[in-house]
């Protein structure tokens, strides 16, 4: 990085300072791994997404931290596909007010990938309209759909863990139960979590330390030209 001489910044100059101080200060941190059980040891089965007319849906759920965050997406482990696409396969983040008992709720934005997850695999899902804000310590919910034709062959593998432990951000947490459904009728709860991450920005999350010191060079900076400005102005 080229250090700029605090003696030829201008009036303007120590005003861009001032702005860039403002952008990047607490609130303004990339998108990062929240919460996550993916190193959590995996089961030796699966739950088949789409199999039959036996499991259409599945729900999971993930709670926030103590600040506001803004979600920007999810990882989630598969296995290899038996056969087939059973899909389309939709993912949805829904609400609090999520009703566990028939696999309903308010929609607050869909989740894409490329491609349906067939091979083998930890996909990324995204949301596609950019971040969705969450709320401070507040429950969300996750639902798997593979709505098409009903199949015995094909089928979404998704992987999950016994573990209901996880490594996170203050306050973040796995919900230890997956939700499965068929025709809006809850089959099971089981303490069997897919194994997925959360990936969101908290909104007023305080900045690492190395962060910190470049505001301080900043603010040396525009202090110099400051004084500068005003020995000459004298």
């Amino acid at each position: 990085m080229k250090l700029v001489n605090p003696t030829l910044l201008s009036g303007n100059s120590t005003a861009l300072l001032v702005a860039v101080l403002a952008l990047l200060g607490p609130g303004k941190l990339g998108a990062q791994t929240v919460v996550s059980n993916l190193t959590e040891t995996p089961s030796l089965s699966f739950y088949a997404v789409g199999w039959s007319t036996n499991l259409r849906q599945i729900a999971f759920s993930f709670t926030t931290g103590a600040v506001a965050a803004d979600f920007t997406g999810v990882s989630l482990i598969f296995g290899a596909n038996k056969a087939g696409s059973p899909g389309p396969l939709t993912f949805g983040l829904y609400a609090t007010t999520f009703n566990t008992s028939n696999g309903t709720g308010s929609l607050l934005t869909t989740l894409t990938t490329s491609g349906d997850p067939l091979v083998a695999g930890t996909y990324s899902f995204t949301v596609p309209a950019g971040p969705v804000t969450l709320a401070a310590g507040t429950t969300y919910y996750l639902r798997l759909s593979a709505d098409g034709a009903p199949s015995s062959s094909n089928y979404f593998d998704l992987r999950y863990t016994t573990s209901t432990a996880e490594i996170s951000l203050t306050g973040w947490t796995i919900g230890d139960l997956i939700y499965t459904y068929s025709g809006g009728s809850l089959l099971s709860s089981v303490a069997q979590p897919p194994r997925f991450s959360v990936q969101a920005t908290e909104v007023g999350a305080v900045p690492e330390p190395s962060t910190y010191a470049m505001f301080a060079g900043l603010g040396v900076l525009g202090f110099a030209a400051w004084r500068r400005r005003k020995s000459v102005s004298a």
